[in-house]
């Protein structure tokens, strides 16, 4: 019991004192001072790790964009991932679906996604959409909006418009 006094005393002096200055303590210039092999250096990460990227403002991430149109007479449909922009994404997905649909005017976007993942999932009389950051749990909300509307559901589109990083 003495021992982890003495211990407890010893260690919350040090707190109270300061203890030694962290990175979130350090000034820019204190930290510009630092060895780059100094993990509290401003350069380590984008020296000593290079593969987090996200840290390196020279290499910074370039958005993507998905987009679903749909033609509510014909119900033929267009789906685009990985365009450059929701402008772009959505005029590609509108344009797949007039053509399958014949030319058709009533096209429309039903949903568009930015840097994540969606899947549309339809049953013989409805149609589930769904959104996230991962494919299954995309997939799974279109699932479970499908099937709260009754039928039997399948993925009919899915897939990914995720961020790449520009070099």
């Amino acid at each position: 019991m003495r021992r982890a006094t003495l211990f407890y005393s010893i260690f919350g002096g040090v707190l109270l004192l300061g203890g030694v200055p962290t990175h979130a303590q350090m000034t820019h210039s204190q930290q510009a001072q630092l060895p780059e092999s100094n993990p509290n250096s401003i350069h380590y990460n984008s020296r000593y790790l290079p593969s987090l990227g996200s840290s390196d403002p020279r290499y910074p991430w370039n958005d993507r964009f998905g987009a679903y149109a749909m033609s509510r007479s014909t119900g033929w449909s267009g789906w685009v991932q990985g365009a450059v922009s929701e402008k772009a994404a959505g005029t590609d997905a509108m344009e797949q679906c007039r053509v399958r649909s014949g030319g058709v005017t009533d096209c429309e976007i039903i949903f568009s996604f930015q840097n994540q993942c969606a899947a549309v999932v339809r049953s013989d009389r409805h149609t589930g959409y769904g959104r996230a950051d991962e494919l299954v749990s995309a997939r799974a909300a279109a699932m479970r909006r499908c099937e709260a509307l009754g039928g039997a559901c399948e993925v009919f589109r899915e897939g990914c418009s995720l961020p790449e990083l520009r070099r």
